[in-house]
């Protein structure tokens, strides 16, 4: 069944609603509670709520459904998707073609309520979108429109996603990141920034088309746990890959007990690995997923 968001979630929900949403009794509901299984809050008169974040992390961890999502704000909509292994790009590709944003979030909120890898989820749906706004770069025609609205099409059902994942905690570990060129409008980018926040770190995605000096800037002074940079294999200026290259030994002598980590989508340009000290190469967010639970003790 296909998901559809139908406001932001940042509205409280009572165990009476979440246990009907869920299909659970009150008391059990308030068992999990009071067990730590799922995050809550109480109000001024002592009275228990949760947040969408909170209900949805537990469901992913119990691998539970909801039964009834209307009542937390999801409707269902009369449109039906395929068995969950089926071929969802070209379910993106024709929300994307259309500019049918809520069916294009709810494609992404689906897949993530039934438990797919917020990494896989964010790397079907970039397969899709990044040769989509790039073909009209690449032909060198003025049909920029479409790209920019993919673009932000991608961006608003990140954010969507986003709502649906808690905040970090105050001892979560801190990462930074950007885009050093206007490849992919930074959607990779800012997908990377959100793997790192269902992970629970603290993260924050600086931009796109950013010189490395601004993000070697940003690493000292905030001496994160991680730096992320996505670089795209068309870069082909010798003068500008040294720059880069040694912006990125400079980082790394810089994180105090950090790691600086290279996103290649699409491959490293010719050279580029050459004389890099200490700078982990990942080519898509799954990799990098694997890269974050080895070196780092992630939260439960």
């Amino acid at each position: 069944m296909l998901i559809e968001q139908r406001f932001r979630t940042k509205k409280l929900f009572s165990p009476r609603q979440v246990a009907e949403a869920i299909g659970v009794s009150e008391s059990s509901l308030k068992r999990w509670c009071d067990a730590g299984h799922i995050g809550n809050q109480k109000t001024a008169g002592g009275h228990r709520r949760m947040s969408m974040a909170d209900v949805v992390k537990f469901l992913r961890r119990r691998r539970m459904q909801l039964e009834r999502p209307d009542i937390l704000g999801l409707s269902v909509s009369e449109s039906h998707l395929p068995p969950i292994h089926g071929d969802f790009r070209q379910l993106i590709a024709d929300a994307l073609d259309c500019g049918d944003q809520q069916r294009f979030s709810s494609l992404a909120v689906h897949l993530y309520l039934e438990n797919w890898p917020i990494e896989r989820i964010l790397e079907e749906i970039l397969a899709v979108a990044i040769p989509m706004t790039s073909r009209n770069w690449d032909l060198g025609n003025l049909q920029i429109k479409q790209e920019c609205q993919v673009a932000e099409m991608c961006k608003t059902a990140w954010k969507t996603l986003r709502e649906l994942i808690p905040a970090p905690s105050a001892s979560a570990l801190r990462a930074i990141g950007g885009c050093l060129s206007q490849f992919d409008y930074g959607l990779t980018a800012v997908a990377a920034d959100l793997v790192f926040a269902e992970k629970g770190w603290n993260s924050r995605c600086l931009g796109y088309n950013l010189p490395i000096s601004s993000i070697c800037g940003m690493a000292r002074q905030e001496n994160p746990a991680l730096v992320y940079i996505v670089v795209p294999n068309t870069l082909s200026d010798q003068k500008a890959m040294i720059e880069i290259k040694r912006g990125l030994n400079l980082i790394s002598s810089t994180l105090t007990a950090g790691v600086s980590v290279v996103i290649a989508p699409n491959g490293t340009p010719d050279g580029f690995k050459q004389h890099l000290n200490s700078v982990s190469i990942v080519d898509n967010l799954s990799g990098m997923a694997n890269l974050m639970k080895k070196h780092f003790v992630l939260p439960g």
